[in-house]
């Protein structure tokens, strides 16, 4: 049936249904926002495959699919159960969300940061804080993506996984507070913790057991050994400059019970690592690795 015959009125009855199966499915909206366009056009008996290659989307029936479903629940609702991160541009946060992919699309990462058209020209005219912005949204990326393109063998094991889980929950709480407009400094712990979990997490991969982890006397909440075993298992981990980030985080306890917090700038470069950290932990246990497809190839300079 050609969906030209189709009216709008009839087109939504049939991709709000879909979208309902789906939903008492479980299938969440970020997920359902890539099927529902798809299976709304099988109603029809139309199977298409939608391969973006940079610029704007082509025009046809799953586009028309797809803007209805756009319409329908806002940007909000679509970012539910996906992950966004943070990238300090001078003392603002912006957010950094991936677009969602059909098939192979060229983008510009810059485009992937919540930035003004002058804040985006300023960031060009800044060889150094365009190559922060590019590490940060490939963290991002690999720390979203490489959770579900875990490779490695012990990747699986349920104390990993809920390690990776917690953690990845924690980052996406950092990035939500700050780029949200809410005090920054309830984001500090949550990076943190988020920090020590992905690090706990390359550490049971090396062997160490959940008891052991949370031993005050073996682990605890001291990130330090927890990367030092991490690295046992994980020989590619740059553990010289997780090293680094890790030794410029508060104490979690002690700031925990601190009225001194860091400062607006200082927490932007805490969330940051904290991505940073997540996501070179993950590079080594999935098959993730954004930097690899990049056009032209660029070393990592942040952080330090």
């Amino acid at each position: 049936m050609a969906l030209e015959n189709v009216t709008d009125e009839e087109l939504f009855a049939t991709m709000i249904a879909v979208d309902k199966r789906l939903m008492e499915q479980g299938h969440k909206v970020s997920r359902r926002s890539m099927e529902v366009p798809r299976l709304t056009l099988l109603e029809y008996g139309i199977e298409e495959m939608v391969i973006m290659t940079g610029g704007p989307r082509p025009k046809g029936p799953y586009q028309r699919v797809e803007d209805m479903f756009d319409a329908f629940y806002s940007r909000h609702d679509r970012a539910m159960g996906g992950h966004i991160g943070v990238f300090l541009f001078r003392d603002i946060f912006a957010r950094v969300s991936l677009p969602r992919v059909y098939g192979t699309m060229a983008i510009k990462l810059i485009d992937s940061v919540d930035l003004t058209p002058l804040q985006q020209r300023a960031v060009m005219l800044d060889p150094a804080l365009h190559d922060m912005l590019v590490d940060q949204v490939i963290d991002v990326g690999d720390a979203d993506s490489g959770f579900e393109t875990l490779t490695h063998p012990k990747a699986r094991d349920p104390l990993v996984t809920k390690l990776l889980s917690l953690s990845r929950f924690h980052l996406h709480a950092t990035a939500a507070i700050l780029t949200g407009g809410y005090d920054y400094r309830g984001a500090v712990q949550s990076a943190i913790l988020s920090s020590e979990l992905v690090l706990k997490a390359g550490a049971a991969i090396a062997g160490a057991t959940e008891d052991e982890l949370k031993d005050p006397r073996r682990f605890g909440h001291n990130r330090v050994k927890a990367l030092d075993k991490a690295a046992e298992a994980l020989p590619g981990l740059d553990r010289d400059r997780i090293g680094r980030v890790v030794a410029a985080q508060p104490n979690y306890v002690e700031n925990r019970y601190s009225d001194a917090q860091p400062s607006r700038v200082e927490t932007g470069h805490l969330a940051m690592g904290a991505q940073y950290i997540a996501a070179e932990v993950i590079r080594q246990i999935s098959s993730q690795n954004f930097r690899s497809s990049l056009t032209r190839p660029m070393l990592r300079t942040y952080p330090a």
